[in-house]
């Protein structure tokens, strides 16, 4: 089974995160700014995202490290608002748009200098965590696809969601600035030994374990084997030394 585990380019999971906060909440944010002032759409747009209490943080780091692409999707939001677009057209622009923005930089996210990746790594373990309190359903779709469009998180996954898009956006940053060495493409066997060591530890069975390492069979499990799978993968990644954890995390998140 080892040996298995040594390519993970199908283990497609932990996806895509910037592009669910974008997708829960870009639209919401953008209507309710453009209906309180239609004549200076953008102006409220700005106001509206960087002074929001959970995703202020979020659009402000999006600003600092990316200002053109920034600037780019606050244009489309307000000429998309002006041309008519429902607040679900909406929410789907914002969906596209960061999904292609995250796979444009992943493979510079799992470059990031270790500080960053392990500050990923803490708020992935977090987010995990308090999907797995609130929803199975977020918590499996997060784990082998993605959450969707039109979910509801309280306000406490809300702020989850947004600290991690966030960190995601300063770990690309820094994978920009100063890339670490790291192989991206393959695991050592001994990093692939570790992990399935640390995840038989924790509990998975090898029926969720087959399912982690061949993406394609997520639908053979249950919803609550899925989320369980996510949350055994990010505490095994959390036990591993870090430079091992590191590497693993590197793989996984250029292949995501």
């Amino acid at each position: 089974m080892a040996a298995s585990v040594r390519n993970l380019s199908t283990a497609k999971i932990l996806g895509t995160l910037i592009a669910v906060v974008a997708g829960f909440f870009l639209g919401k944010i953008a209507w309710d700014a453009f209906e309180k002032r239609p004549g200076n759409v953008e102006a409220e747009f700005e106001s509206q995202v960087q002074n929001d209490p959970a995703m202020g943080p979020m659009f402000q780091a999006f600003r600092q490290h990316f200002p053109n692409d920034y600037a780019a999707l606050k244009a489309e939001m307000a000429a998309q608002y002006r041309a008519g677009a429902s607040p679900a057209t909406l929410n789907l622009l914002g969906f596209n748009r960061m999904t292609a923005f995250r796979k444009a930089h992943v493979r510079e996210l799992a470059l990031a200098p270790a500080p960053e990746l392990a500050a990923f790594r803490t708020s992935q373990a977090a987010l995990m965590r308090g999907l797995a309190a609130e929803s199975t359903k977020m918590c499996a779709q997060y784990t082998f696809s993605t959450i969707q469009p039109g979910s509801t998180p309280s306000p406490k996954l809300q702020k989850l969601l947004a600290d991690i898009g966030k960190v995601q956006f300063e770990a690309i940053a820094a994978g920009q600035r100063t890339p670490a060495r790291r192989n991206l493409d393959t695991l050592s066997q001994a990093d692939s030994e570790a992990l399935v060591a640390q995840m038989k530890r924790a509990g998975l069975s090898d029926r969720q374990l087959a399912a982690f390492l061949d993406g394609t069979a997520a639908q053979s499990l249950s919803e609550a084997d899925q989320c369980r799978t996510g949350v055994i993968l990010t505490e095994s990644l959390s036990r591993l030394p870090v430079e091992q954890a590191d590497r693993v995390l590197a793989v996984m998140t250029a292949h995501s």
